[in-house]
């Protein structure tokens, strides 16, 4: 605010300039989120959501949803936490993605959309019990033995083969484990849980087998919300659904530009400046590739 030379601004005055800035960046969110949906094909989604307050007394709390890869992140605000609102964004969308063990994400099979589990959330469901229980102990070593693998690699190519040479017995070993203390331990335990909420959703969870573009873990989309977070925490959500939306819009943008390592505020003020002059604009993904490889500029 100080190097703007924004002090003592009001804030019903920066509200504005919020809420104007991102009307006119709404159709280039879109268009992030259009070319997440498309390099989807190659490169996984991670989803996420995360409370969302609004301050208004006449207008509910909602979520603040997230989807994000390494080419950007696409934020939207919805009242609801309910799968339909990613349904919609996902439709059309052929590829497979990467989420929590949210039930409302399941909503995705109705458009044929494949959904993959992340194995670090699975994991942290034995940690309580570790200490006290050797064979939680030996399936932890498992899972770790799965990331130790993944870490090992730096090619798609070699991550294959190790999936197929090493992580596929991993994966049975787990198995064969889960099922053999799955009756040993009590109903309604922690162990109990935390077993059974690998196994029913198994299918999921040995995706990454068959997918080399699938990660074990949902770690993007956790690293993206976070932003979003920490801001809620700082100033307590927005005031209203459309501040929520606004906000959306701008997370998208930054962190878009930081995907593809792009000085958010100057990216920002150049896109306005052209949409002011009505100039075309590019995404923060196009504008990386038209500066670090400008003979395929036009072929963004």
């Amino acid at each position: 605010m100080k190097s703007l030379g924004l002090l003592g601004m009001r804030t019903s005055t920066l509200s504005r300039f919020c809420a104007l800035s991102a009307a006119n960046l709404e159709e280039m969110a879109a268009r992030i989120l259009k070319e997440l949906l498309t390099f989807g094909e190659s490169v996984a989604l991670h989803l996420d959501e995360t409370p969302w307050r609004i301050q208004n007394k006449d207008q509910k709390d909602g979520y603040m949803w997230v989807i994000s890869s390494r080419m950007g992140s696409y934020y939207f605000y919805k009242p609801t936490r309910s799968g339909e609102v990613i349904k919609e964004k996902l439709t059309g969308y052929t590829g497979r993605v990467l989420t929590d063990g949210y039930s409302g994400y399941g909503i995705l099979k109705d458009v044929n959309i494949e959904q993959g589990f992340c194995w670090a959330h699975g994991r942290r469901n034995f940690l309580p019990i570790e200490k006290g229980d050797p064979k939680v102990k030996s399936i932890l070593d498992d899972i770790d033995q799965l990331f130790a693998i993944e870490r090992s690699v730096k090619t798609f190519a070699e991550l294959k083969i190790l999936r197929d040479e090493k992580s596929r017995e991993i994966i049975l070993r787990i198995q064969t484990k889960l099922l053999e203390e799955h009756p040993r331990s009590r109903s309604k335990s922690l162990k109990r849980k935390a077993i059974e909420y690998l196994m029913k959703r198994w299918k999921g969870f040995t995706l990454f087998l068959d997918d080399v573009r699938l990660p074990l873990s949902n770690n993007e989309a956790e690293r993206t919300i976070r932003h979003a977070v920490i801001g809620r925490k700082n100033y307590h959500g927005s005031n209203n659904h459309t501040g929520a939306e606004t906000a959306a819009t701008h997370f998208t943008i930054i962190e878009s530009c930081k995907k593809n390592e792009i000085d958010p505020r100057q990216f920002i003020l150049m896109t306005l400046k052209k949409i002011a002059a009505g100039e075309p604009v590019l995404t923060p993904l196009e504008y990386a590739k038209s500066i670090r490889m400008p003979d395929v500029a036009h072929a963004v």
